[in-house]
C-alpha cells in the first residue's frame, strides 16, 4: 500500500500491513466501504526495504485506525511524516496519512532503500557481514563472505573500479589486497599494490581523492598523509599528495566528503571524541570558520548540551567517550555528504543529520543500533 499526499508537491511512502484486521480495514478504506480518507499508523525509527528512501518505517503488526478527518495534533502530510519520527521517536503514537491505491504508483521493491546512502558491516576474523538491505539488522538478505583473515590484516573498503558499489579489501604487511571485481574472493581479477615501503605504525586510508574511484593512501607517524593521487597504486614523490594533518598521540585518520564537494578529504578523530576535518581540502588544519575547517565533539556520550539527551535513553550512550571507540564515517541518509559516527562494542551511534551532535530527543532522527559484537571491526560502504 502506497500513501502519497502533499500541498504543492507529492512524496511516496510504502506501508507494510501484516495484521489481518488492519489489512481488511485498509481494503475497506481504499474500496470506499469505510468512509474517510485517512489511516493511523505507528512510525518507528529505522528504514525498511519496501519504503525507500525514508529513514523510518511503520510497525507492520500494529493495529490500524481510520477516521474521516485529520485528528487534531497529528501530522497530516507525508512531508511531515519524517518530522513525526523526530518528534515522536518510537513512542506508540499514531500518525495519520492519506491513502492511494498501490497500482497508482510503481512498486519500489526491496532492492535499495536509498542507493546513495552508506550502509554498515563488520569483519570478524576474515568473515565479512554486510548490511545489504540497510535495515540495521542481520537478516538472510545480508551478504556474508570470507576475504582476508590472516593475522594482522586490516579490513578496508572502497569503490575500487568506479562501478558505484563498495568492495572489500585488506591491508596486509604493507600490501593493499583489493577485491577489485567485488566477488568476495581473491582471484586473478583483483589488485594487489605495495604503495610504499611499509613502516611500523602505518595505517591504511582510502578515499575518492579526486571524486572518481577509491584510491589508497597511508597515514604515517600520527600526522603524515601519503595519498595516491593518480590511482596507480604506487607512491610517486612529486605526483602524489603529501599532507601533514594531526600530530597528537592516538590520532586516528578519517576520510569523507565533509562539504558536499564531490571528493573526499582527510581528517582526524582525537581522544575525547574530537573530530578535526579538512573541510576546505588544503591538507592542513587552518582553523574554523567560513572557508576553513571543522572541529567538533561527537563521542557517543550523553554529554549535556542543546539538545539534552536524557540519561538512559539507550544503554550504549555513556556519560563520556569510551576507550576503544572506533570512528566511522558515511553518508548515513544519502544526503550527499559524509557524516560521522562511533562504533562501540558492536553498537553504531550515527550522526544521521550531520548536526555534529547526537540527538535521540524529539528534535532529531540520529540512530543507535547494534550490528556486530565486541571485537568486530566496522566497515562502511554503498554495498
Amino acid at each position: 500500500m502506497i500513501t502519497s499526499w502533499g500541498n504543492a508537491w507529492q512524496e511516496t511512502f510504502t506501508i507494510k500491513v501484516d495484521d489481518p484486521a488492519s489489512i481488511q480495514k485498509v481494503r475497506d478504506i481504499l474500496n470506499g466501504v469505510t468512509p474517510g480518507l485517512t489511516i493511523g499508523v505507528y512510525p518507528l525509527n529505522g528504514p525498511a526495504c519496501y519504503n525507500p528512501p525514508w529513514t523510518f518505517h511503520v510497525d507492520p503488526s500494529a493495529p490500524v485506525g481510520a477516521g474521516e478527518g485529520w485528528p487534531e495534533g497529528y501530522v497530516s502530510t507525508i512531508y511531515n511524516l519524517q518530522q513525526a519520527v523526530s518528534y515522536l521517536g518510537d513512542l506508540p503514537i499514531p500518525v495519520w496519512v492519506a491513502l492511494r491505491p498501490v497500482e497508482e504508483i510503481p512498486n519500489p521493491g526491496c532492492v535499495s532503500l536509498n542507493p546513495g546512502a552508506s550502509r554498515v558491516g563488520f569483519v570478524r576474523g576474515g568473515s565479512w557481514t554486510l548490511d545489504f538491505d540497510g535495515n540495521h539488522q542481520i537478516t538472510p538478505a545480508d551478504r556474508t563472505f570470507t576475504f582476508g583473515g590472516l593475522p594482522g590484516d586490516i579490513p578496508i573498503t572502497g569503490d575500487w573500479n568506479g562501478s558505484g558499489t563498495y568492495k572489500a579489501g585488506v591491508y596486509r604487511n604493507g600490501q593493499f589486497v583489493l577485491d577489485y571485481d567485488g566477488d568476495g574472493q581473491l582471484t586473478a581479477n583483483d589488485r594487489v599494490y605495495t604503495f610504499t615501503e611499509p613502516q611500523p605504525g602505518d595505517v591504511p586510508v582510502v578515499g575518492r581523492w579526486r571524486g572518481g574511484p577509491s584510491w589508497i593512501g597511508i597515514f604515517r607517524g600520527g600526522s603524515q598523509w601519503l595519498l595516491d593521487w593518480d590511482g596507480n597504486g604506487v607512491f610517486e614523490p612529486g605526483k602524489d599528495k603529501v599532507y601533514t594533518f594531526g600530530g597528537e598521540p592516538g590520532d586516528i585518520p578519517v576520510v569523507g566528503d565533509w562539504t558536499h564537494a564531490g571528493a573526499e578529504r582527510i581528517g582526524i578523530f582525537r581522544k575525547g571524541g574530537i573530530w578535526m576535518l579538512d573541510a576546505n581540502g588544503n591538507g592542513t588544519f587552518d582553523g574554523t570558520g567560513p572557508a576553513q575547517d571543522l572541529m567538533f565533539r561527537f563521542d557517543g556520550s550523553r554529554r549535556p548540551g542543546p539538545p539534552f539527551l536524557p540519561a538512559g535513553r539507550h544503554p550504549a550512550m555513556s556519560a563520556e567517550s569510551e576507550e576503544g571507540d572506533v570512528p566511522v564515517v558515511g553518508d548515513w541518509n544519502g544526503g550527499g555528504f559524509s557524516k560521522v559516527g562511533i562504533f562501540r562494542q558492536g553498537v553504531w551511534i550515527l550522526d544521521v543529520t550531520g548536526g555534529h551532535r547526537f540527538d535521540l530527543s524529539r528534535r532529531g532522527p540520529d540512530l543507535v543500533f547494534q550490528y556486530g559484537l565486541p571485537g568486530d571491526r566496522p566497515v562502511v560502504g554503498r554495498w
